[in-house]
């Protein structure tokens, strides 16, 4: 019998008396499930007033996971100001006290400073003297670092601070765990060098199934060929400052003026809609570009990207979005800012299709070149398709799993 102890931050919902969790987490804990005999999942639960502030989450019964007789779930309070983390700090420390002694394995997806459970359990492990596993898929000190620039002098130099207390932070956690599990290059780069053993890992929620099908594949492939037909572009996420929206505006606006035929959309919400939707109207854009807002249906996301000819992508932090390797599985080459993370996972050919951070012109001359060259479009989207088959959730989580099992 094998047991393993996930602190997360991704929180539970209580509706009705039972617990729900966010679908694509849910999907996370049946997949540890399969690898572990008993999991046990310590997430805080979000209060319904922030459910607002999530709304492109689903949210599932706790009674849906499939391995639910063998996976308990474990409530901690929502503290995400320093009033409630300060007054709730001890309570929480002796839960996760009582926790870590029955579990064979501890993995803490850490990522934050305040009321990050995560950082804390990794924390009273090692004062129990018990070895951990951190898991992280961004660089989060770098994130709120480069967020800063948009805030307001003091409101800025406050988050400079936050930024830099938190990179100590984080950097102590992982320089004392035994395994450090990063997921993407870029997330890698940055902090192999701390903990004992270090690895690149994935996450993705995509099922074998879900990759294009060959039908789909060869109809999408003669499309792209026909120089007739408009560059279709497309990206789904919320529209936040770390994706630089009226970057990728900026794009869309040089294409135009280069006469690049397209149409283009962005699935998802978020705070900087209104000026993405200011911004287009004041280019003229509203017959080019559609902003149809959040889609919650995870097949018709799935369907969107197959249908486009290009992802834009023009991530600005250090992260390792999902959408990109969802983008390779739909056989949808990425153009976009280069890093670590997308030059890792993209086909290796298809890394002439990234730019430098920040290179609106560049970006666009690559993405008006694949319109122009639909033989090199129709190759990309070949490759990206192959580059695709190596991401589901079985062999990702199975992965992760391995990797506990022999460095813990």
């Amino acid at each position: 019998m094998s047991s393993i102890l996930l602190v997360l931050p991704v929180p539970y919902r209580r509706l009705s008396g039972a617990l729900h969790i966010e679908s694509q987490a849910a999907n996370g804990l049946d997949r540890w499930a399969e690898n572990f005999d008993q999991v046990v999942v310590a997430c805080p639960v979000i209060p319904e007033p922030e459910v607002g502030k999530r709304s492109s989450w689903q949210w599932v019964h706790e009674n849906t996971l499939a391995h639910k007789r063998r996976i308990r779930l474990v409530e901690l309070p929502w503290a995400r100001s320093m009033g409630t983390f300060l007054s709730s700090h001890d309570k929480v420390r002796r839960q996760l006290r009582r926790e870590i002694p029955g579990c064979d394995y501890l993995q803490f997806a850490i990522g934050g400073l305040i009321g990050d459970w995560p950082s804390i359990a990794a924390l009273e492990a090692r004062r129990m003297g018990r070895i951990y596993s951190v898991w992280t898929d961004r660089v989060e000190s770098a994130v709120v670092g480069i967020t800063a620039a948009r805030r307001p002098p003091l409101k800025k130099q406050l988050s400079l601070l936050h930024g830099w207390l938190l990179k100590h932070y984080e950097h102590h956690i992982i320089r004392h765990a035994r395994l450090g599990l990063f997921h993407g290059a870029e997330t890698f780069a940055a902090y192999a060098g701390l903990p004992r053993h270090a690895f690149l890992t994935h996450d993705v929620h995509t099922k074998t199934d879900d990759l294009i099908s060959r039908p789909e594949f060869h109809q999408k492939t003669l499309e792209a060929l026909d120089s007739g037909l408009p560059l279709k572009i497309g990206y789904a996420g919320r529209a936040t400052a770390m994706k630089a929206p009226l970057d990728w505006l900026g794009v869309l606006v040089r294409l135009q003026e280069m006469g690049v035929e397209y149409e283009a959309a962005w699935l998802g919400d978020g705070e900087m809609l209104p000026e993405m939707e200011a911004f287009i109207a004041r280019h003229d854009l509203s017959g080019r570009i559609k902003m149809p807002g959040f889609v919650s249906d995870r097949g018709q996301v799935l369907s969107f990207l197959r249908s486009r000819h290009v992802l834009l992508c023009t991530h600005v932090t250090p992260e390792s979005p999902r959408i990109i390797l969802e983008s390779l599985i739909c056989a949808t080459p990425v153009a976009g800012y280069a890093n670590d993370y997308v030059a890792d996972v993209v086909a290796a050919e298809d890394r002439r299709l990234l730019a430098p951070l920040g290179d609106i012109d560049r970006l666009a001359a690559i993405i008006a070149g694949l319109a122009r060259d639909r033989p090199a479009l129709a190759a990309a989207i070949g490759s990206a398709g192959k580059a695709g088959e190596l991401f589901n959730d079985e062999a990702v989580f199975r992965h992760r799993a391995d990797l506990i099992k022999q460095y813990l």
